[in-house]
């Protein structure tokens, strides 16, 4: 345990704590954006499913058939262009396997 996460927080000038601003945030990332805005946009469709599966999650409700079809299908097309991009990517099963060794017989 690191010593200074034993200090009381109340001991510690104010000062000294580091303030999240939203200029700040803004200033400290922007130069982490490394994407094209246009590439990794969630187009509004997309985030509507999304908002709606949320609220039919949280109020204990079914999610309607159409709108799992839809979801299925947008996350199959993004599937199938990622295969197309960088072929099958087949690197979960390998590393699992190399990393709890062979199984007992």
């Amino acid at each position: 345990m690191e010593t200074w996460l034993a200090i009381p927080l109340w001991t510690v000038p104010l000062d000294d704590v580091p303030k999240l601003t939203h200029e700040r945030m803004t200033t400290d990332n922007a130069t982490m954006n490394t994407a094209d805005s246009k590439e990794t946009s969630i187009s509004s469709e997309v985030m509507a499913d999304a908002q709606f599966v949320a609220e039919c999650i949280a109020a204990g409700r079914p999610i309607p058939p159409e709108v799992a079809r839809r979801i299925h299908e947008e996350a199959q097309k993004i599937s199938d262009r990622l295969r197309q991009q960088y072929g099958l990517l087949d690197i979960g099963v390998p590393a699992i396997r190399e990393l709890r060794g062979d199984l007992p017989k």
